[in-house]
């Protein structure tokens, strides 16, 4: 199909009148009148080249003619064989519009002059100036669309108000934010007449006292800096007065991260809480564990004096957050 289009001297839009300048105007109607001539019927495409030709020039599509005025520089045409002719003393550059890819735009991405591209959006949106990386927004500026280039780490972006672009900033008051979580709940009863966590004034080591497995909870941290809160909580009981030992290990360090002393009467029952803060200090998932031992007799958890009160309702938790 033959299309004329007024030169690139030529604005499209009047800066004053905010409408179709004279020269496109007369275009647009031509070929308007050309394509609505048909009445309710819809033109073949042949009929359709051929009536726009009537409209702009020969019936045949084989001669257009240019609209009278000086500012028609290039004709863009999408067939072969078209002979253009113009106002005397104008020479049209004549261009034949190859076809175009699909999803694409035409434009020009190449370094030198030449022929408009089939560009993809993609490529389009690389035309606004910086460098394209990945994690770019672009953003409309005051005169023209803009880069903002991806921020640091954890920064969030930030609207600085209309009229200014945003900015990505260090996130305000979110400190001692929850991150991340795990539990574990164990209705599992243990009893051991162990003694080996000495009460005395060194650290229990990992091969002291008695493992209560059902209790050991992973947690895998989302972020290296971010704090690890424990809390173990622990229904222990005694079958003769004295000091129960407990204490919480990570991973397979030999060192309890911190211990703690229940003294409980003959049968009684207490809550045993262990609870320490450490740095999560990697990405990598890690394991607390409880070892316990007896003061005396016959120490239990979730049991006194051999009975498993309220069966599954009786519990024993650990619980670990993960505080950015």
């Amino acid at each position: 199909m033959t299309s004329l289009i007024p030169g690139s001297k030529e604005r499209p839009i009047d800066g004053v009148t905010g409408q179709f300048s004279m020269p496109w105007r007369r275009w647009l109607e031509a070929v308007n009148t050309a394509l609505n001539a048909g009445g309710d019927d819809v033109l073949s495409l042949t009929a359709a080249i051929a009536a726009i030709a009537t409209a702009l020039g020969s019936p045949d599509g084989t001669v257009a003619n240019i609209p009278d005025q000086e500012s028609l520089d290039v004709v863009i045409v999408g067939r072969n064989g078209v002979t253009v002719t113009g106002k005397a003393g104008v020479t049209p550059v004549v261009v034949e519009l190859p076809p175009m890819a699909t999803s694409t735009i035409k434009a020009r991405k190449s370094a030198d002059d030449g022929m408009p591209e089939d560009c993809t959006v993609s490529e389009v949106l690389d035309f606004v100036p910086g460098t394209p990386a990945k994690g770019d927004l672009i953003v409309r500026d005051t005169a023209a669309s803009a880069r903002i280039p991806a921020g640091t780490a954890a920064y969030v972006l930030t609207s600085n108000g209309p009229g200014t672009l945003p900015t990505y900033q260090a996130p305000a008051g979110v400190a001692g934010k929850l991150v991340n979580y795990a539990k574990t709940v164990s209705t599992t009863t243990a009893t051991t007449i162990d003694t080996s966590i000495p009460l005395d004034t060194t650290i229990p080591q990992i091969t002291e006292g008695v493992a209560y497995s059902a209790l050991d909870t992973t947690i895998t941290p989302t972020s290296a800096g971010s704090l690890l809160e424990i809390e173990a909580q622990i229904p222990v009981s005694q079958s003769t007065n004295g000091t129960l030992r407990l204490a919480l290990f990570r991973d397979s360090g030999a060192n309890a991260i911190t211990a703690g002393l229940c003294t409980v009467p003959s049968n009684g029952v207490a809550i045993c809480t262990l609870r320490t803060v450490v740095a999560a200090g990697s990405v990598s998932a890690t394991t607390f564990k409880v070892r316990w031992c007896t003061g005396g007799g016959t120490g239990n958890i979730l049991m006194a004096g051999g009975v498993n009160y309220f069966g599954a309702a009786y519990q024993a938790t650990m619980t670990i957050r993960e505080i950015a």
